[in-house]
This record gives structure tokens, C-alpha cells and sequence, in this order.
């Protein structure tokens, strides 16, 4: 019950912070028309106390008065002021609002004198902060937290925020929108778009501190979430942590987060959370209440600490007694008595969350993987549990929203894939995949698909007069190996081959100078001259290697102007390590560099990406583009190792910083590794970068036996490399991707490796897709030299970064 000592302690509270309106408040107390309800035996109503203004019975609930004492008392009493003062107005007025408005209208006046109060008081706070009168309590308690900080940063902290308020009061907040919520899913406050209810759309937003927004965060009512505490949010600097559920441009839930720190790392701490399902009882009904809300909000911080906060090791909460039931339905569970842990999402927060990553625009591939690997549990698990098991009601549900994916194709298909694979044990597949054809955008065929169009090849046996006669690595027979795999049984009418042609000098200059090229002129009809004790040329090498860069022209023009968007030349001399001015490494002239640049200047591309998946760093290719952005270069290599180059700190320079990207292997590493660099790296520049063609650098030296290196790859390897790779290139360049030969020294490698690479060319797969699905699903990658590069690249791209919300 309501003692009449708690509502004095709220008026003198007001009356100290403004006199009129403590005045008009005592007189009201005086006069027996603020009072508390005498006892009529009925005891808590629900969980309710009760006091009377002006006659009316106000309800309270306990548990707000345990939280916030006579402060809540001291707000309820702010809305009946308000209300009292409109009510006198429109009875004094000649000209009353009709009769349907009313009602809202003097709400509205009890709200609007709150909020305003509130602020005034927020200001006031900030005041005394400002001045050191209230240095080390609860307004301080993020500063202390942060030892950076230091007074001045603290003092221009609280004049922005001053600032702000004042902003609010006077009406010329321009930096946020005073009326509209932001409540479409590419709004730029938007951090994930979902629905409730049935399929009300919905959006998890930072808590928006607008006019309207603290209007109807008043008029909620919710538990925890008084003005005063959202305004606290603001001036103690915690605003990033509490955030929002809108739906129709209004307030429908809140969720107010907090970093903790245990023994086992990071976690996140869901402090506070309600719904407008726990709104105030009252008298007028304002607010619909959704369904849904609270999963809603759970599935925002579950995206929120997958999607920006992969650091952070866990969700945890301390339930209240009547919740248990709620949280461990999706998910939840008990680590000591109260204290739960989101272990596993399951039940409706599994669907929301299903929603949530196909409706939102900045969901981060790791965390699609994730959600495609509960598909494959879901999907198990209807094919072994009983018809009866509740469990399969959710599941289904759950696998339908799947299919029905529209921005995430890779849920639908993994949802198809499954479901055919266990179909003669699920009696509902039949009716889903039919379901998913009809409504969603997936096509489930029992004919054999039509043969895709086929790849490209450069080969010329002229290629093989370089270095003929002489004992060196780079030896012909490479090229025979290829010839002899293209004749393999699986692979005849899949493939086509590009005529020749030789480049000119004229095009060798588009990288190379003219000194170079040059010398390099020089030798032709020379036995044996040297460059260095790697790289030597032949009578016939000039020639051999003008004919391979002019191979590599041809199959570019072969891929941009037929219906075969992918490609292979198999030429040599290689060329990645040849730099403009100097010839290195068994290369004469740079094939790939000079692609590049013939895309450029033909084609009038802007925009060419590089991935150089040869052992060795291709430091001509990064010298050729070190100051341009029209090439973004990504190489994994050896290191150290010959040349030298490639190290992190290796990122580009001017115009070009950013656009030169290096992970660096270590020895040993296999295919777990490589196919985390394109999956994790190459995949997202892509993605970001949007190039117009694709060129990989293809050298076979990854392979296990190689003579000249000392990393663990494997046929099958190359298999999930390239299968990636024209997975990316049909995301974002129609498909043209050409892949040009570099290393590679083992003759026995060059076969394995290039028969499966020619094999996924062609689209015939011959990799485990459990395989590549298990190198991909680590929420961090696997070593730490691709978590140094992403790290050192997330200022340039964006798109890398973890730790996009302000929160981290």
C-alpha cells in the first residue's frame, strides 16, 4: 500500500525544482485532493498500489515504486498537473477541441509537462557536473569506467549535451528528426529491420532522442524505462546502450544493454528490457500492444553482438521470476539460479532472427553462415524426430522463412539443399519445396540442368620454346602437364580455345618502361643471357613472352565479348614478379598487370580486381598499382619468403592506400587458411569494391609438394579456391573471371590441381561441400595473420569491420 509519507517526499522533491508548480502540488495535498486510498481490503490489485488526484484513482505499480521510490510518484503527479492545468483551459476556452480529441489532448498536456520538466532537470544535473558539485556520483560512473578520459573531454561531453537538450526544448534540433521515428529498414538509424505480430514490420534502432520519442516513452509507462531514466541514459553518457523497437512510427519496446567483464571475457548484459505488453494500465488505450516485441528486441542484441561485437563471448541476463518461462523458450539457459545465458536461439526468436538477417541491409557473412548452419540442425532434426515432438512445429516454421528468403539467397538454398537431401524422411519436404518454388526464390527442377557455356582456354605450344634446352625449374613440361589434363575424358566439349596473338610494345609500356622492355628485345636470338641468377631467357624468349601477354589479351576479349564469362590461360614465362623497370623471380613481362591495364585501356574499365593466389608475393603486380585505385590487389603468400615483399604494413600509397592488400602464410598453413582469405577478405572487398572483371594470379605452388614452397595445399583445396572465387565473380561482375598461370613447379601438382581447378571451371564439382562449409563457420578466422590484415584494412574498408555500432 501506498503510505502518504511517499507522495510528501514527491511534491518537496518538485517543489525544490520548481516552486510554482510545488506549490499548486502542496495546496492539492493540503486540501485532501492528493492523498492515498484508503485500505478497502482488497489488497494489491495485480501488482498495483493506488492514490487519489482531484478524486481520481492513479494506479502505481509496486514494482516501479521498489525501483525508482518517491521519484516515480514524483513523475505520476508531473502527468496529473499537466492534465489538470489542460482540463481547466478547455473549460475556460469558448472554443473546446471536439469532443474524440479531447481526451489526447489533455494526456498529452500531462506527458508534454513531464518530459519538460525532466529535461530542466537533466540540465540542471549537467550544471552541477560541470561546476564539480556532483563529481564522482552515478552521472560520472562512465568516466571513471573509461581511465582515457580526462576532464576536458568530460566537460565537452556535457556541453554537447546541454546543448542538445536546450535543442529539444526550443524546438531547433536539426541534427534529429523532432517528429518522425525512423521506421523503414533503409533509414540511416536503422540497425536491423524485422517484423512482430504476425508480419508487422518493425525496426531495432539506438534509443532516437527526439520530442516525440520521449512523448511516447512517457505515455509507455514501461518498468525501468521512466523519462528520468532515459534522460540519465543521455547525460551520463550511456545513450549508445539503450535502444529501440519502432513499429509504426512509434515506441513499442525498449532494451537497455550493459558490457560486463568476467573471468571467461566480455560479455553483454541485458540490464533492462519491456515491452509495450508491460505498458501502463490506463484509462485511455493509446498504444497497440504487439506481439512479439520482446523476441523482437532479444533477436536486435543477438544481431547486434554477432553482427558488430564478435569479441564479446556471451548474452546473459538475471530473469525475473515470471520471464523464466519466456526466455528459456528461445533459448536461454540457466547458468546459476536467475542467471541465464543465451546459449543457443530456438523457438520464435530463431524465426525472428530469420527475418531479421533477410529484411536488414548490413548483415556480415559470418553471421548468415550461423544461421545457415541452424538450417542444417532444423532440418536433421525433422528428419529423425516424431510427428508429436513440439519441437518439429517450430522447426518447420522456422525452415519456411528460409526458403522464403529474398536478400539472402544463400538461406533458401541451403534450406532447399537440405530438404532434398533428407526428403524421403520428412513427409512435409515435398510440400515445402513446392511452397518455396511458388512463393519464394528458389526453383526446385527434377530435370538435369542445361550444360553450362564453356570455359575458356590460352594454350600455344610456342610457349614452350622459352628456356628450351637449358636445366631450369620453370621448365616447359608445366605447360605439357596442363595439355595433357585438357584432354582428360571429363573434361572434352567443356572447353574452347582462344587464338593466339603477340603484344606489341606499345602495350608491354602500359607497365613496363621502356628501358625494360628494351632489354629484354635485346636477348632475343641470344643462347643465354641473365638477368639474375632466377631469371634467364633463350633465343626464342622475347618472342615467347610478348606471345603470352598477347594470349592473355585474347582470352580477355574471348570472355567480354561471348557468352563464356570464364577463362584460363596457360602461359610462361610467368609474370607476377616482373616490375615495371626490372625482370625477377622467372619473370619477364607482368601478364596479369598488363591485363589489367588492358582492360583499362580498351575496355575503358574503372575498376579491376587482383587476387594472386600463387605461394610467392607478386611484388611486380603490387609495384605496377601501388598508386592507383583503379586495381585493388589481394595476394596470400608465403612470408617470409622470395621476394621478400608482401608484409601487412604493405597497403598502397596516395591514391592507391587501401587498394593494396597482403596475408601473409605462414609455413605449414593448408587449405583451411587459403579458403578463409577469399571467403573472409576477398569475398567482402568484392562486395565493396564492385569490380568490373575479375584476374587471379594462378599459381599451382600451394600445392603440398612443391619445390619452391612450404604450404600444405591440395587438389581438393584448389577446387574450394576456385569455387569461391566464381561464386564471388557472379556476384559482382556478371560471372568474368580469368585466371592466368604463375608458379608452380611440381609437375605431378600441376596435373592435380589444374584438373580440379579446369573440373569447377566447367561446373562440375568435386569437393565436399561439409568441407568447405567447416573452413568457413568459425566466427573468427582461424590464424591470426588474416585477423592482423582485416584489421589493419577496416578503416579503408569498411565493410571488414566488426565494430560498426558506436556501442563497441
Amino acid at each position: 500500500m501506498l503510505k502518504k509519507e511517499t507522495l510528501k517526499q514527491a511534491i518537496d522533491a518538485i517543489s525544490a525544482r520548481d516552486s510554482e508548480i510545488g506549490y499548486s502540488l502542496s495546496e492539492l495535498f493540503s486540501a485532501g485532493r492528493i492523498d492515498v486510498e484508503e485500505d478497502d481490503g482488497r489488497g494489491d490489485d495485480c501488482g498495483l498500489a493506488w492514490y487519489l488526484f482531484n478524486d481520481q484513482r492513479i494506479p502505481v505499480r509496486n514494482m516501479d515504486l521498489f525501483l525508482e521510490g518517491s521519484a516515480h510518484i514524483e513523475q505520476s503527479l508531473l502527468i496529473r498537473y499537466g492534465e489538470m492545468f489542460r482540463k481547466q483551459a478547455i473549460s475556460r476556452s469558448g472554443n473546446p477541441p471536439a469532443y474524440t480529441g479531447v481526451e489526447v489532448s489533455i494526456r498529452n498536456a500531462g506527458l508534454t509537462q513531464l518530459v519538460r520538466y525532466e529535461i530542466l532537470r537533466a540540465m540542471d544535473l549537467l550544471g552541477d557536473v560541470e561546476n564539480g558539485t556532483v563529481g564522482h556520483n552515478s552521472l560520472n560512473r562512465r568516466s571513471r569506467i573509461n581511465k582515457s578520459d580526462n576532464s576536458n573531454s568530460d566537460r565537452q561531453r556535457v556541453d554537447r549535451t546541454d546543448s542538445f537538450l536546450r535543442g529539444l526544448l526550443n524546438g531547433t534540433d536539426v541534427d534529429i528528426p523532432k517528429e518522425d521515428l525512423p521506421g523503414k529498414a533503409d533509414d540511416p538509424g536503422v540497425l536491423f529491420a524485422g517484423a512482430v505480430n504476425a508480419d508487422t514490420p518493425a525496426c531495432f534502432v539506438p534509443f532516437p532522442y527526439t520530442w516525440t520519442a520521449l512523448i511516447q516513452a512517457a505515455d509507455l509507462g514501461l518498468s525501468y524505462f521512466s523519462t528520468r531514466f532515459v534522460l540519465r541514459c543521455l547525460t551520463d553518457g550511456t545513450a549508445r546502450d539503450l535502444f529501440a523497437c519502432i513499429v509504426d512510427g512509434a515506441v513499442a519496446g525498449l532494451v537497455y544493454l550493459r558490457k560486463t567483464r568476467r573471468f571467461s571475457g566480455e560479455g553483454i548484459e541485458i540490464k533492462y528490457i519491456a515491452s509495450t505488453r508491460d505498458a501502463r494500465i490506463d484509462r485511455i488505450p493509446r498504444h497497440t500492444r504487439h506481439r512479439g516485441v520482446g523476441t523482437f528486441l532479444v533477436a536486435g542484441v543477438w544481431l547486434l553482438w554477432k553482427n558488430h561485437m564478435p569479441h564479446v563471448r556471451e548474452i546473459h541476463l538475471d530473469a525475473e521470476i515470471k520471464a523464466l518461462g519466456f526466455y528459456e523458450e528461445i533459448g536461454f539457459e540457466k547458468r546459476r539460479p536467475y542467471v541465464y545465458i543465451l546459449k543457443q536461439p530456438k523457438g520464435y526468436l530463431l524465426n525472428a532472427l530469420a527475418v531479421m538477417a533477410d529484411r536488414s541491409r548490413n548483415i556480415q557473412p559470418r553471421v548468415v553462415r550461423e544461421i545457415t548452419g541452424w538450417i542444417r540442425t532444423n532440418v536433421r532434426r525433422l528428419s529423425h524426430c516424431k510427428a508429436d515432438d513440439p519441437r518439429r512445429v517450430q522447426s518447420l516454421a522456422f525452415i519456411k522463412l528460409c526458403l522464403l528468403s529474398r536478400t539472402r539467397p544463400r538461406l533458401a538454398r541451403t534450406a532447399a539443399v537440405y530438404l532434398l537431401k533428407y526428403k524421403s524422411r520428412i513427409p512435409e519436404a515435398d510440400e515445402l519445396l513446392q511452397w518455396a518454388s511458388c512463393h519464394g526464390r528458389i526453383q526446385v527442377t527434377t530435370s538435369k540442368p542445361l550444360p553450362a557455356a564453356p570455359f575458356l582456354v590460352f594454350r600455344n605450344g610456342m610457349l614452350q620454346q622459352h628456356l628450351q634446352g637449358i636445366c631450369h625449374l620453370d621448365t616447359p613440361g608445366r605447360l605439357k602437364a596442363i595439355d595433357e589434363v585438357l584432354d582428360e575424358p571429363s573434361l572434352s566439349g567443356r572447353w574452347m580455345e582462344v587464338n593466339a596473338r603477340t603484344a606489341t610494345p606499345e602495350e608491354l609500356a602500359w607497365v613496363h618502361t621502356a628501358r625494360h622492355i628494351d632489354a629484354v628485345a635485346a636477348t632475343a636470338g641470344k643462347f643465354l643471357h641473365c638477368f639474375d641468377l632466377d631469371t634467364q631467357t633463350t633465343p626464342d624468349s622475347y618472342v615467347t613472352a610478348c606471345r603470352a601477354v598477347g594470349g592473355v589479351f585474347s582470352l580477355l576479349d574471348e570472355i567480354l565479348d561471348t557468352s563464356s564469362r570464364r577463362g584460363f590461360a596457360a602461359v610462361r614465362p610467368p609474370g607476377h614478379h616482373a616490375e615495371p623497370d626490372r625482370a625477377m623471380g622467372f619473370c619477364l613481362f607482368n601478364n596479369t598487370a598488363l591485363g589489367a591495364c588492358y582492360l583499362k585501356h580498351t575496355r575503358g574499365f574503372k575498376r579491376v580486381m587482383i587476387v594472386d593466389i600463387d605461394a610467392h608475393h607478386g611484388n611486380g603486380i603490387q609495384a605496377a598499382f601501388y598508386n592507383s585505385k583503379e586495381v585493388l590487389y589481394v595476394s596470400m603468400h608465403q612470408f617470409p619468403c622470395y621476394p621478400g615483399t608482401g608484409n601487412l604494413s604493405e597497403t598502397g600509397r596516395g591514391s592507391g592506400e587501401g587498394f593494396s592488400v597482403n596475408v601473409p602464410l605462414a609455413k605449414g598453413m593448408g587449405d583451411r587458411e587459403f579458403v578463409q582469405v577469399i571467403d573472409r577478405l576477398a569475398g567482402p572487398l568484392a562486395c565493396a569494391y564492385m569490380p568490373e572483371m575479375i584476374l587471379v594470379a594462378c599459381g599451382f605452388d600451394l600445392y603440398r609438394h612443391d619445390r619452391l614452397a612450404e604450404l600444405n595445399g591440395t587438389a581438393e583445396g584448389y577446387a574450394m579456391l576456385v569455387h569461391l572465387l566464381c561464386r564471388i565473380a557472379d556476384t559482382v561482375c556478371s560471372g568474368r573471371i580469368a585466371f592466368i598461370m604463375e608458379g608452380g613447379y611440381s609437375i605431378q601438382g600441376i596435373r592435380r590441381c589444374s584438373l580440379r581447378l579446369f573440373q569447377e571451371l566447367c561446373g562440375i564439382s568435386t569437393f565436399e561441400q561439409d568441407r568447405l562449409e567447416k573452413s568457413v563457420s568459425h566466427d573468427q578466422p582461424s590464424f591470426s595473420t588474416l585477423r592482423k590484415t582485416i584489421d589493419v584494412h577496416k578503416k579503408y574498408w569498411p565493410i571488414l569491420t566488426s565494430c560498426l555500432h558506436p556501442w563497441v
